[in-house]
């Protein structure tokens, strides 16, 4: 069975007629008529008695006409809906992520969902230190921003929402050039007299600001601190032994020339997607997308 029957057999009921259908379809009537015999042989049953004075309906064909008219609106009213989130979706979806060693912990997982369920056709990804990500989010330039949520009491600015799509753990990463790495068993007061690696804060406050609140409030330790302006910088110092940095250890894990000393759990950073909560298009692709862990608006 196939639409265009059902149509055609909806309409020569509502007409009475095969040859008033046939007009009103623009479809001749002996192919009309073949098409009423190929739908009635499919069925195995008589649906329409043709008589002098017009098409009447069999028992069979009432309740095929009551149903057929039910599920033709149906599919319309889908069709339509189809269509209308088609013309909302956009073309493109703009990310902003932070800048990083590796992101194919979780953006993998993020693009085949934005791809495979949701008919965005292009993505695009930034990748710029958190102080331009931010602005860029705030002035519309990119849709959504991934950035690291550093602290469970850190809060949203008011207007946004976030969701949590990975963790990470922390760690002490360093090179095998470093002198860290001749050390056999490592402890944290090994790192006092080497060199701290941190993000300027007036570039990345967030990368800047955890770094010097996990080495000096938590962990105990003053090392000498060392900013940079930008993450190429920072690594390039790292992988020629001239310091350590504290990062995601999943970063040491996809480099053999880098070592990671594991923080402890808390120590970890929660991965988020940020976005403004008036974007319904991006409310609509986030909520479904793993479990709802949003950060407290302020």
């Amino acid at each position: 069975m196939r639409l265009a029957q059902i149509k055609y057999f909806i309409k020569i009921a509502e007409l009475s007629s095969i040859s008033k259908a046939a007009k009103e379809l623009y479809v001749s009537q002996p192919a009309l008529t073949k098409q009423m015999n190929l739908l009635e042989e499919e069925m195995g049953v008589k649906l329409m008695l043709r008589l002098n004075t017009g098409i009447v309906l069999t028992k069979a064909g009432e309740k095929m006409y009551k149903d057929c008219v039910r599920i033709v609106a149906g599919l319309e009213d889908t069709l339509e809906e189809v269509k209308k989130i088609g013309r909302e979706l956009p073309p493109k979806i703009t990310i902003g992520c932070f800048e990083g060693a590796t992101i194919e912990d979780f953006m993998p997982e993020l693009y085949a969902y934005l791809e495979e369920n949701l008919g965005v056709r292009e993505i695009e990804l930034l990748r710029n230190v958190g102080k331009k990500n931010h602005e860029d989010l705030e002035n519309d330039k990119i849709d959504m921003l991934i950035d690291l949520r550093l602290s469970p009491d850190e809060k949203l600015k008011k207007g946004y929402k976030s969701k949590v799509i990975s963790h990470r753990t922390g760690a002490f990463i360093y090179s095998d050039k470093s002198k860290l790495a001749k050390k056999r068993s490592l402890k944290v007061d090994d790192f006092k007299k080497e060199k701290l690696m941190v993000m300027d804060p007036a570039y990345n406050k967030y990368f800047g600001k955890a770094s010097l609140d996990t080495i000096s409030k938590v962990l105990g330790i003053k090392p000498e601190i060392v900013f940079v302006e930008n993450f190429m910088t920072l690594m390039t110092n790292i992988r020629y032994g001239k310091g350590y940095a504290i990062m995601s250890k999943i970063v040491a894990d996809d480099d053999e020339t880098l070592k990671a000393f594991p923080l402890p759990k808390e120590f970890g950073a929660d991965v988020i997607c940020v976005w403004k909560e008036d974007k319904k298009i991006i409310n609509d692709i986030m909520k479904n997308y793993k479990e709802e862990d949003s950060l407290i608006s302020s």
